[in-house]
């Protein structure tokens, strides 16, 4: 049975343009629970219109399990479990895969190895470890067709920690090195991709203090730049819900156990913070998050004091303006899709308060990841879609191969 839903709002002022203005409002909405026992330490990956939590740890140990969510039957379904128990490691998507790196499988064990899961066969390959040392509590993102893998912990809970990066070429199947995060080594960080460009949120670094810091990688040149700390007391292994042109931060904990529930919006654009609504799920520490498309959710956790305890309550941070249509961009752009639901015959692609570049293409990707239509986009033309099969779908569109907005639209014939 679904749970009672639960709505928190707060909202932000955004300018659509020097004589207008939205508000954006954040809602936390509780969805399914993962029909299975509570754990932390997930690795969590999307692929198509699916969201996926593989492995993690409890009481009874460390766990092999994946589980499949899927957004509009608001349901989980368990695939095929990871080849050994994991936890605590790094993870990315990459052309229709999904791809867990390094973490632990005992207290006491960590490790280098790679596992790619196929949603068409519905398994698990191992693919060339990490060339670096074994770790756990590494951060990992994708970006444009690469995924980075860096930092992490290869002893105890005060290092020795790494600083390292490396890059995966799924292609050929090859990690190269990277340039890591100046400063000082760091564990439990949070990562995230948007526009292009990876981020790296707090963690604790080498001096064993929990920091807030936040950094931009560039891969043009592999450059970091940092950014704003997120404000609030610094932390590990929060929670962030990544939408297309801005992310939130929610929970973690720091040295003194303490799990923590405040909630920051980072827009890129203006470079700054806005607090939300506090994350009102059981813990904000250690959980899985991921976004589909234009939504995002997050959930599962512990607490250690004054026992340790493991969740499996599940949340979506809905971000809607007052016209309900998709929140703006980071260029104060908005996409709209009409009509949406389609039967399957033509529908028209807008954006408001944006000029799209030249030589944009409109892709359609079914759940699996694959493109099933792929056609260049001329603004408010109608785009056919008699090939298209009755379904759910993320329209994508890209320029220079990079996609700068995304909606969903389901076609019902």
């Amino acid at each position: 049975m679904k749970p009672a839903n639960l709505l928190i709002t707060f909202c932000i002022a955004l300018g659509c343009s020097a004589s207008a203005s939205a508000q954006v409002s954040f809602e936390w909405v509780q969805r399914a629970s993962l029909p299975a026992s509570g754990r932390y330490g997930p690795f969590s990956f999307v692929i198509g219109g699916y969201g996926y939590v593989a492995g993690g740890g409890n009481a009874s140990g460390t766990m092999t399990e994946c589980w499949r969510y899927d957004p509009v039957a608001d349901a989980w379904n368990q695939v095929a479990s990871l080849p050994t128990p994991r936890r605590h490691g790094a993870s990315f998507s990459v052309g229709g895969k999904g791809y867990v790196a390094c973490g632990q499988a005992t207290t006491s064990s960590w490790t280098t190895t790679l596992y790619a899961y196929d949603p068409i066969s519905d398994s698990w390959a191992t693919k060339a470890s990490l060339p670096g040392t074994p770790r756990y509590g590494a951060h990992g993102f994708a970006i444009n067709g690469y995924g980075y893998v860096g930092g992490g912990n290869s002893g105890s809970g005060t290092g020795p920690f790494l600083d390292d990066m490396w890059r995966y070429d799924p292609v050929i199947d090859q990690w190269a090195s990277a340039v890591g995060i100046p400063g000082l080594a760091r564990y439990g960080s949070t990562a995230f991709a948007l526009n292009g460009k990876g981020y790296v949120h707090g963690g604790r670094d080498a001096s064993l203090d929990f920091t807030n810091e936040l950094w931009e990688f560039d891969p043009i040149g592999g450059s970091w730049t940092a950014k704003p700390p997120m404000p609030g007391l610094g932390r590990s292994w929060t929670m962030v819900m990544a939408f297309q042109y801005d992310a939130v931060i929610a929970g973690g904990k720091d040295v003194g156990l303490n799990v923590f529930y405040d909630a920051y919006r980072y827009h890129p654009a203006s470079n700054t913070w806005n607090p939300i609504p506090d994350y009102p799920g059981a813990s904000g520490w250690s959980g899985a998050s991921f976004a589909i498309g234009d939504r995002t959710f997050g959930g599962f956790g512990s607490h250690l004091i004054p026992s340790a305890t493991y969740h499996n309550d599940f949340w979506e941070l809905v971000k809607v303006d007052p016209n309900g249509v998709r929140e703006p961009d980071e260029r104060d752009g908005r996409l709209r899709i009409s009509p949406n639901p389609s039967n399957g015959d033509h529908v028209r692609i807008t954006t408001t308060c944006f000029v799209p570049p030249s030589g944009v293409q409109l892709q359609l990707m079914d759940a699996l990841g694959q493109q099933v239509l792929s056609v260049p986009f001329i603004e408010s033309e109608p785009v056919d879609l008699s090939g298209v099969a009755s379904g759910v779908y993320i329209l994508r569109l890209l320029a220079d191969r990079t996609t700068f907005m995304s909606g969903r639209i389901t076609v019902s014939r």
